[in-house]
């Protein structure tokens, strides 16, 4: 299993608060340049070689090789279950290999380890759109704005 120090969790933790306090008030310009810095920090894993299997696992998605991206990914959630990101690349895999509930099932665990991670609650909001639960999607997507 891999861990990150305490010191460097909170650090990241904090850098997340930071952030998303700065993306709820910068102007249309900047929001862009302070997403990039989340998305940034929520990849991290803490981990040299988990983060070479993230990179494959999204390289395999780009590809649409939906099944070896799912089994990496459920790899990176068992090295790093602590990891978000790596329970919404699950997700997402998941759900393009049609598997809907449990795709749900990991958004609901990226979205306890990180509540406030808002890809996650996005791809939430466009599973329960493709189900035509609108008013479900549409409250999902208010709770991302």
């Amino acid at each position: 299993m891999f861990f990150v120090s305490n010191l460097a969790f909170g650090e990241t933790k904090q850098g997340f608060t930071n952030l998303l306090d700065e993306l709820r008030s910068v102007d249309a310009a900047e929001v862009a340049s302070v997403e990039r810095e989340l998305i940034f920090l929520w990849s991290k894993t803490g981990s040299a070689s988990a983060d070479l299997i993230l990179k494959r696992a999204e390289a395999e998605m780009a590809q649409q090789k939906f099944h070896d991206a799912a089994d990496r990914f459920a790899t990176l959630c068992e090295l790093v279950p602590d990891h978000a990101a790596s329970h919404l690349g699950y997700a997402q895999a998941l759900y393009a290999l049609g598997y809907i509930g449990p795709a749900i099932a990991e958004l609901e665990v990226a979205l306890r380890i990180e509540t406030q991670f808002y890809p996650a609650l996005y791809t939430l909001a466009q599973i329960y759109e493709a189900l035509d639960r609108k008013e479900l999607a549409f409250r999902t997507y208010q709770a991302v704005h």
